[in-house]
């Protein structure tokens, strides 16, 4: 459960509030796109997860989806906004597969099967950039003003 709440709370303290809606819609879309690849994959039989946290659907609500990925983007994000998009997507995918992906699989939380963590980081990159681009949309306006 502290997986859930605790990078939520740490959000909401750290980020940038000015850009709040912003960043959750990349947050959205970060959680809408890493439960449709959980889905493929858990239907290939790609990976699996041993650890059942809700058993009424237990791929479907993992820390992953709803926390730990779009948190962790929404903060990468706003963290050194003009360093180049490229590099800090590289940065936060490397430190998501290759870090968090394989301390996932240490534990037990996640069994990768033939999995290849360099298919987590593509995974990851794509995610990040997905999310940065729906923060660069520039059509955001209020539905009340003409």
């Amino acid at each position: 459960m502290a997986l859930f709440i605790i990078p939520w709370i740490v959000w909401i303290i750290f980020r940038k509030k000015d850009s709040t809606g912003r960043l959750l819609l990349a947050g959205l879309m970060t959680i809408i796109l890493s439960l449709t690849i959980d889905l493929a994959a858990l239907s290939l039989g790609l990976w699996s997860y041993p650890m059942v946290i809700i058993p009424l659907a237990p791929f479907l609500f993992l820390p992953y989806h709803f926390s730990l990925a779009p948190v962790g983007i929404m903060l990468a994000l706003q963290i050194k906004p003009k360093m180049n998009p490229l590099l800090k997507g590289v940065v936060f995918a490397a430190i998501s597969a290759f870090g968090g992906m394989n301390f996932f699989d240490a534990i037990d939380f996640y069994n990768p099967k033939n999995w290849s963590t360099l298919y987590d980081f593509i995974i990851f990159l794509t995610l990040y950039f997905v999310a940065y681009s729906v923060t660069k949309m520039e059509s955001y306006t209020q539905l009340d003003k003409r």
